[in-house]
């Protein structure tokens, strides 16, 4: 019986891998200056020539001290070499020139600058520019660095030679949790800023080869062969270009289980370079054949990377796919596992930001998981079954279900979304991909030389191409296609690995009580775990969202319920509602037991009509006061059309959702006859143990002041959501020296057109020596409470 995956000693790539996946973390997890890597210079070098001098010195005397002192210090070689590298690969020489351009966000600029690269998603083009000139405020700076420029319309070549005017867009760290880090997307693709482009002209057209040129062409004839209906998939299945595919669509693959299809990578791959596996066994005997094969299979591959825009996974896939057909082809193809640990070595040293890749780790994990457990599983398959007519249809389902199982902590952690019906979409489609989609490139090229016949044949790829696309749409709308889930304690990981590996030696006798025996320690260890985080589940946490010039909060209650205060802004270009949506996905959260609506103004309510619909929500309670606004309307229409009780709240009630907190409504009075919906705004009071929590949506002073009158002895509050996000109009120092908060919330937007906060509401909360937290300043902020105290952390800081 061949050897066991663990031992190591057999997949000497196997081990660089995980040692250089060390070396990559620990960079990862320190900052180190200049001075520093410079010292882990001579480090390396002391750790290289180590073993040398040890042999000079002592000779043979102590033979095997020289072999573990070799052993263990190539081991640390290859750790601190790959830490060495990561640090120098992430170092930032030209971190000054990048903070004084970011700073100039919304500002205006001119840049000449040549286009290195471009994309088209949606008609809306994106470019990269390097070898800029920038002028900002009348200076002007040249610099080698990236711009990613978007906002275009009209046809732009790689190589041109651009001027335009744009305006310098945010680069700001996600400012509310679980949100799409700009800052850090840029960092990882080395872009100093991002601006859109308000008008352009071209002012030298590079007349020389270009890969976009080339990708245009075959988009175009795209174009020609299929519908519109299906021109989105087809780009994204033979020219790598999911620009055309609209986001229901991308939804709906996602959670059939198809998204892989439509991202051009390794099954792709797999499937352009079959016809050159099957040739492999008829060259062998052929001495120089075998290198006419790899060459000819080189070209293809840099050919297709190419036309699909040098997409990182595609690169990915060609490399790790072409170590194992030369393997293949000159007869070193015993361990796939390593020759797989091989490319990904490789590509983790010349790139080691790799290792923080979506895509470069589910690629990976899918096929060790593939090439550790498939052996196992065609074992305990009868012959029979295995050479059947229908062998090809069970594994194809087999492995789809050992990459959904293997997956799964992978994908709950980045999507907190598993798909339930993935193994029966990729029975239905994936055996057909194997023909279709040669047949289809083969078409493609047929169809510049003889356009008419090769429209005839290309009902075969369009029937294909609406049956799956009208497959995803209506398996999407099923009960039970995916579902939301987390990964929150970190021994689901280990209890993954250590279970794979089970799977994997259950052959082997000697190893595979070991195994598991770590397997039933890991199900100990997540046990404990669980239950020292019983407590937890006592937590009450509010979550005050960094939604700019508006208001929104998420109360968490102890008893798992799920209550929203406010559904912040809405404009024509942006609303809440995706903030939120995304927040209550990633948390686990699968419908609001209540939503609470202080008024009707569009910078409290303005997420809310997306809300509906898109997750489950119990209740509506609002002010009850009649404002005129075509978004008021429309909310109230579609929550009476969605069966969403709407419910009026006034001071006295008490708004009953989770038995463990308890919820007063001290306003808006019936008395009050103001015309202002901000003096209507709901003021209700959350109390959870010794904790009180008060909100005030955006009541000014006539409404407090009928709150003194009708609650005269208010009690002390210990967090405070500061009335209409910090105005001169809210937040009397009467109600201040009432409630005596120690903390306080300001909700605003950054350098709004209000000056929110006003000084003097800063100056009365400083002078009561309230902790004030400003959302503009620290993005969302978190208040944490287990009954008798709380602690309070923000995004930003």
């Amino acid at each position: 019986m061949k050897d066991p995956i663990y031992s190591l000693a057999t997949y000497p790539f196997v081990r660089l891998m995980l040692c250089s996946i060390s070396g990559i973390l620990l960079g990862y997890q320190s900052s180190t200056s200049l001075s520093g890597l410079l010292v882990m210079g001579v480090v390396l070098l002391i750790l290289l020539l180590g073993p040398v001098l040890i042999g000079i010195i002592l000779k043979s005397q102590l033979y095997s001290l020289q072999f573990i002192y070799a052993h263990v210090s190539y081991h640390l070689f290859v750790i601190l070499a790959t830490y060495l590298i990561y640090c120098i690969s992430t170092y930032e020489e030209d971190h000054e020139l990048k903070s004084y351009l970011r700073s100039y966000q919304w500002d205006k600029v001119e840049i000449r600058g040549l286009v290195s690269s471009s994309k088209n998603r949606n008609e809306d083009l994106k470019l990269i520019l390097e070898n800029n000139h920038i002028t900002i405020d009348g200076n002007q700076l040249v610099c080698s660095c990236k711009i990613y420029a978007s906002g275009i319309e009209g046809v732009i070549d790689e190589g041109d030679v651009l001027k335009v005017k744009a305006t310098v867009l945010p680069s700001d760290p996600a400012r509310n949790p679980h949100s799409f880090d700009s800052a850090k997307w840029m960092d990882q693709n080395e872009i100093m800023i991002r601006v859109n482009v308000d008008e352009f002209k071209i002012i030298e057209k590079k007349q020389r080869f270009s890969w976009h040129q080339i990708r245009r062409i075959i988009k175009d004839q795209l174009q020609l062969l299929y519908n519109s209906e299906n021109i989105g998939i087809a780009s994204a299945l033979i020219a790598g270009d999911k620009g055309e595919v609209d986001s229901l669509t991308r939804t709906a693959f996602s959670r059939v289980g198809l998204s892989h299809i439509m991202a051009v990578s390794g099954l792709h791959v797999g499937f352009l370079m079959a016809p050159f596996w099957i040739l492999i066994p008829h060259v062998w005997s052929y001495r120089y054949r075998k290198h006419l094969l790899a060459i000819l299979v080189l070209l293809v591959l840099f050919i297709y990377v190419g036309i699909t825009g040098f997409s990182p996974s595609v690169i990915r896939a060609s490399i790790t796919g072409y170590i194992l057909f030369v393997a293949r082809l000159f007869y070193k193809f015993s361990r796939p596992i390593n020759l797989t640990s091989c490319a990904a070595f490789f590509m983790l040293i010349l790139y080691p930001e790799n290792l923080f890749d979506i895509g470069f780790q589910l690629s990976f994990s899918a096929v060790f998981i593939i090439l550790m457990i498939m052996p196992t599983i065609q074992l305990s398959i009868s012959p029979g079954h295995r050479h059947s007519w229908y062998s090809a249809l069970m594994m194809t389902a087999i492995v789809s279900i050992i990459i959904q199982i293997g997956l799964f902590p992978i994908q709950a952690h980045y999507f907190g979304e598993i798909s339930l019906v993935s193994p029966l979409s990729n029975v239905l489609f994936v055996p057909l991909l194997g023909i279709v989609l040669p047949f289809s490139v083969f078409n493609l090229i047929l169809s510049f030389l003889l356009p008419d016949f090769s429209s005839i044949l290309n009902i075969v790829s369009d029937t294909y191409f609406t049956g799956m696309i009208k497959y995803a749409h209506h398996a999407n709308t099923w009960s039970g296609t995916w579902t939301s889930v987390q990964v929150n304690n970190i021994m689901i990981w280990l209890i993954w690995l250590t279970l794979l590996f089970f799977i994997a030696h259950v052959r082997f006798h000697k190893i595979r009580w070991k195994v598991l025996a770590v397997l039933l320690l890991c199900i100990v260890g997540f046990q404990v775990i669980e239950i020292a985080r019983i407590n937890e589940y006592s937590l009450l946490k509010i979550t005050y969202f960094d939604v700019g010039q508006g208001d929104s909060a998420l109360i968490q209650t102890p008893n798992g319920n799920a209550i929203l205060m406010d559904a912040g802004v809405w404009s024509p270009s942006y609303n809440s509602s995706q903030l939120i949506l995304e927040y209550c996905e990633k948390e686990g959260i699968r419908k609001l037991d209540a939503v609470i609506l202080s008024h009707p103004h569009a910078d409290h309510i303005g997420g809310i009509q997306d809300l509906i619909g898109s997750i489950e929500i119990d209740i509506i309670y609002n002010s009850g006061f009649n404002y005129d606004s075509k978004l008021y309307g429309s909310y109230i229409n579609k929550a009476l059309q969605s069966d969403v009780p709407v419910f009026n709240l006034s001071s006295g009630d008490i708004v009953d959702v989770d038995s463990s907190i308890l919820m007063f409504v001290y306003s808006p009075h019936p008395e009050l006859t103001s015309s202002d919906a901000n003096e209507h705004s709901i003021v209700a009071e959350l109390i959870y143990g010794d904790t009180q929590f008060l909100f005030t949506g955006d009541a000014e002073h006539q409404a407090e002041q009928k709150l003194f009158e009708n609650y005269p002895n208010l009690i002390e509050t210990d967090v405070l959501k500061v009335g209409h996000h910090g105005s001169r109009s809210s937040t009397d120092e009467r109600l201040l020296l009432k409630i005596k908060p120690d903390i306080a919330v300001v909700s605003s937007g950054v350098a709004n057109k209000f000056n929110h906060p006003h000084p003097e509401t800063v100056w009365a909360l400083n002078k009561h020596e309230v902790q004030t937290w400003y959302t503009a300043k620290s993005g969302s902020i978190e208040i944490t409470s287990d009954g008798q105290k709380f602690t309070v952390k923000s995004e930003l800081q």
